[in-house]
């Protein structure tokens, strides 16, 4: 009933990127922001005429503030459709404008991570990001992803020897290059580098350095299948 209600009323608007705000609005809601102690959290939404604004709030988002430091700057036009994000401390978290709409993104930060999604970012179905503690994702210019995509930098619990308790499996940053094509269930783990013009095959597992572009990457664990590719949307 609340699609169909909001189909209703945004078809009253004159413009159709006003037709798909308000539709989305209704749809997904206006955003809320929860503040769960803390301080000097901050939302900073920079316009078209690349003017800051510090807002409490984000059409669309569903944000969460624990710890103190967190930062989250979004760059307009927004068209964000169940966007959700926990930022823990210390955190910072940069999204580019876009042309495409965000879908179903859940972002979950621990303390000092930062995530960077550069310009023309789009995503078909549900994505999660997951970090730990100490970690970056970077995420290029002009790359699609489609439904069910898992990022983790870590793998949430600490592993040691039992000779010296030196711990053996590391937080580690993913590197996401340009103009990258992740297909469907893909699992991308810490440590991943991705260069440009890559497709990563449906239920892979990427979980090391790959360093030549314009390939196909695909299997569990990935591995180059084929050369000299180019892909378009």
């Amino acid at each position: 009933m609340r699609k169909i209600f909001a189909r209703i009323i945004s078809a009253f608007m004159p413009t159709r990127n006003l037709r798909r705000t308000v539709r989305n609005q209704l749809t997904y809601g206006f955003g809320k922001t929860h503040y769960r102690g803390g301080k000097n959290n901050k939302i900073v939404y920079i316009d078209k005429n690349n003017k800051k604004h510090t807002v409490r709030r984000l059409p669309g988002c569903n944000i969460y503030f624990f710890g103190n430091n967190n930062y989250i700057e979004i760059h307009g036009p927004l068209n964000a459709l169940l966007l959700n994000a926990t930022l823990h401390g210390n955190s910072k978290i940069v999204i580019k404008p876009s042309k495409y709409e965000l879908r179903h993104i859940n972002i979950d930060t621990m303390t000092n991570c930062t995530l960077e999604i550069e310009s023309d970012f789009y995503v078909n179905g549900t994505l999660k990001i997951e970090f730990c503690n100490n970690t970056k994702v970077h995420i290029g210019q002009d790359c699609m992803f489609s439904y069910n995509i898992l990022i983790r930098t870590g793998d949430g619990h600490k592993i040691t020897t039992l000779k010296s308790n030196k711990q053996i499996n590391p937080n580690q940053d993913i590197f996401i290059g340009n103009h990258v094509w992740i297909a469907g269930n893909a699992t991308i783990l810490k440590g991943a580098y991705i260069p440009d013009n890559t497709i990563i095959g449906a239920s892979s597992l990427v979980n090391k350095k790959f360093t030549e572009k314009n390939t196909v990457i695909a299997g569990v664990p990935a591995d180059v299948k084929k050369r000299g590719i180019k892909w378009e949307r």
